[in-house]
Order: C-alpha cells, then structure tokens, then sequence
C-alpha cells in the first residue's frame, strides 16, 4: 500500500509542477526582452554559491559541482547565467534545476536576483528504494548512474520556453558530462 501511496505522490507532484511551469511560460503578463534580462545577470562573480554545490567558469564552460553528492556537470556557454536552484522533496532525496535566464519573462521575476529563470534540464538524486517505485511509472526521468544509496537521474523540458527554441542547450552532451568527483 505505502509504494502505491509513493507513486501516485510522485504523479501528483510531477503533473503539479508540469501545471506550475505551463503557467509561468504562458501568463504572458511581462515580457522582458533577453538582452535586459542577462544584463541583471552579467553581474555574477565567478563562483556561485548554491545551499550544496557551486558554479564556476573554466573557459567558455561552466562547471557545476555538487558538494552534497560529490558530481559535477559540465555547461556550454549557451549557459549563460546559469543559476541552479535546489528543492528537497518527499519521493526523492533532491532536484537541481538548472536555470537560466529567460528570454521572455512571463512571471514574477526571481525576488534575490530580479531575473526570469527557465530550466531546460534538472538533476535528482533518489534512494534506490524511491528510483524502484519511479522507474516503474510512466513518467520518469532518464537514468545516469548510481554511487552508494543514491540513484541520479535527469528531465529536461519537452517544449523549449517562449523566445528560446533556437537556443541549442545540448542536453545530452551536459547530461553525457556527468561525473563523480
């Protein structure tokens, strides 16, 4: 009962955040043209700070680097901006959006950084006993490796956001870039 439980909150939580991210690409209150928007950015130091990892540049990459988990992650400069936000939840142990800042902003700008953010790609960490339930359904994330008790996994967006779909992210190459550290 408790693993039918499990996954139906994993469903819910899923079609929630799908309804949440349908709702901040197609407010279309505020529109902020993409130059203005990387301006308020522009201003980052080299290494960003997250609550468990941080963002560094080397060369035209950017480097992600998970503290908590020990991985990384490589970025290419189509990344500008990279800003990872983290979110702890009850059928996983943690997601990384990845975000950057966003074309078009439909919604209310971030209140610490006054940007749009939209995240083409994010990375969650799951016990093994939560990766069993959520590879069984029919929405999950694609596998990338496992270390210890964790299984990681990652999603990316279906349908790029308003004003970026000619922006190349290379998913898969950043996904590919995974690393234990």
């Amino acid at each position: 009962m408790s693993k039918k439980l499990l996954y139906v909150g994993i469903v819910v939580a899923v079609a929630i955040a799908a309804y949440l991210i349908y709702l901040s690409l197609n407010n279309g209150e505020r529109y902020i043209p993409l130059a203005e928007n990387r301006e308020q950015s522009s201003n980052q130091e080299n290494q960003i700070p997250v609550e468990s990892g941080t963002v560094r540049r080397e060369g035209d990459n950017y480097i992600y680097a998970n503290s908590e988990f020990g991985f990384e992650l490589t970025f290419p400069k189509t990344w500008e901006g990279l800003n990872p936000r983290e979110e702890k939840g009850s059928t996983f142990v943690k997601t990384v959006y990845f975000q950057v800042p966003a074309v078009y902003c439909s919604g209310t700008p971030d209140q610490k950084t006054g940007t749009c953010y939209v995240y083409p790609i994010a990375m969650t960490v799951f016990t093994k006993a939560q990766w069993d339930i959520v590879n069984q359904g029919a929405l999950k994330p694609t596998y990338i490796a496992e270390k210890g008790e964790y299984v990681f996994a990652y999603g990316a967006w279906q349908d790029p956001a308003p004003g970026m779909e000619s922006i190349n992210f290379q998913i898969p190459s950043i996904a590919s870039s995974f690393r234990f550290n």
